[in-house]
């Protein structure tokens, strides 16, 4: 990505964060994603605060020349990455028992861009750019 693309996707991203408010989510819901677990995340509980700003970010970059995700969007967070295939035979049967598991609750407040940058011993992860959500009305 040129430097002018990543300037324009902090500017979408300011922008859109701009026009939403900060909300809560609630954590639940233990997984994996692929037939032997290859990434280990929990769930966000559905929230349409989140659907909203996540659509709007969509559309706007979209808008912007930068396809959007075709997939439906499930929100959660990546908790490990698993390399070795027995291991993630052995975790997806292991996270059966907590597939109901409730983690809690935490506030969003802002939109951040990362740089993801792949080296032989994982990926890197950089903040490029945060941009606070407008305060809640409480």
């Amino acid at each position: 990505m040129r430097d002018a693309d990543i300037t324009k996707v902090c500017e979408i991203a300011a922008a859109v964060a701009a026009n939403h408010k900060g909300f809560w989510v609630d954590v639940a819901r233990v997984g994996s994603f692929g037939s032997a677990a290859r990434v280990l995340w929990v769930g966000i509980d559905r929230n349409d605060a989140l659907l909203t700003l996540q659509k709007d970010l969509d559309e706007q970059l979209s808008a912007a020349g930068w396809g959007g995700d075709k997939k439906q969007f499930a929100g959660h967070l990546t908790l490990c990455r698993i390399k070795k295939l027995k291991a993630g035979r052995i975790l997806k049967e292991f996270i059966k028992d907590y597939s109901d598991l409730s983690l809690g609750s935490f506030g969003v407040d802002s939109i951040c861009v990362y740089k993801s940058e792949l080296t032989s011993s994982g990926p890197i992860y950089t903040v490029i750019s945060t941009n606070s959500l407008k305060k809640p009305n409480n």
